[in-house]
């Protein structure tokens, strides 16, 4: 669209316009748009040999005088009905140069040529990819690492085990992903693990299948633990988030789920 309309520009065609009766704009073939309204005298604006409209509007002697155009946005505004915004003339001109130093930007960043950074750009997506797959590897390992060191110090109960810890910096997700992993490593048990990242605390209890099917819930559990933390936690018996704003009471947050744990362990 842009284009056609700026082949159009350029050919400088001449722009007439006519006032006559709503009937002979028809008949010359002038379009009218749906929704409209028109008295019985119309005035119709002719645009060289491609285009002749009902209008109203001012217009320019010839289209060249509208200088350049360049499409801005384009998007729905109803029902089959689209709506394209453009900038013409100078600020057109400035919209294009703004978009050049911008690039010339984006290259100098990238150390490439302004005609090829998108070649640039595409290579450095897959070298983070890369290093993306990399960090998750090392992570993943670290975590394995972590979980045994976890098991080899659980407290064990009749061949149950608990296990109990704070690991700072791990994060919500992180901290998940190390009560998966340690979860992995046990046969049965219930496992207590905290963390406070960037200011904010987290918990995850996690209670094996066979301790839930006993009537042990990770939700009870984590909700004593997070009244610690000035918070709440999810209900849910195998695996249970929870947090608060009192990031000073981690320790005892832990303290209060391994006791809970205990107690839960000593029942059954």
């Amino acid at each position: 669209m842009e284009k056609m309309t700026n082949e159009r520009i350029i050919e400088n065609a001449r722009v007439t316009t006519v006032e006559t009766t709503k009937d002979e704009a028809e008949q010359m073939g002038a379009l009218a748009f749906f929704g409209d309204k028109y008295g019985e005298r119309v005035r119709v604006v002719k645009t060289g040999d491609f285009s002749t409209e009902f209008c109203g509007g001012t217009h320019v002697p010839t289209t060249g005088q509208i200088g350049p155009l360049v499409l801005v946005s384009e998007g729905s505004v109803g029902s089959n009905i689209r709506r394209v915004e453009a900038l013409t003339g100078s600020a057109g001109y400035e919209h294009l140069v703004e978009l050049r130093s911008r690039l010339d930007n984006v290259s100098e960043v990238l150390k490439s040529q302004p005609g090829r950074v998108v070649d640039a750009a595409m290579s450095l997506s897959d070298r983070l990819k890369a290093a993306e797959a990399r960090l998750g590897e090392f992570e993943d390992r670290e975590r394995r690492d972590a979980a045994k060191g976890i098991v080899d110090d659980a407290e064990s109960f009749d061949g149950r085990l608990l296990v109990a810890g704070r690991f700072d910096g791990a994060g919500p997700d992180g901290l998940r992903s190390l009560a998966f992993a340690v979860r992995d490593r046990i046969d049965t048990g219930i496992g207590v693990l905290g963390s406070i990242t960037e200011g904010k605390a987290a918990l995850v209890v996690f209670v094996t299948d066979d301790l839930v099917e006993a009537g042990v819930s990770a939700g009870t559990i984590a909700g004593a633990a997070a009244r610690a933390l000035g918070g709440g936690g999810s209900k849910d018996p195998k695996l249970a988030q929870a947090g608060g704003p009192n990031i000073e009471g981690m320790d005892e947050a832990i303290a209060v789920g391994r006791t809970e744990a205990q107690g839960a362990l000593a029942a059954l």
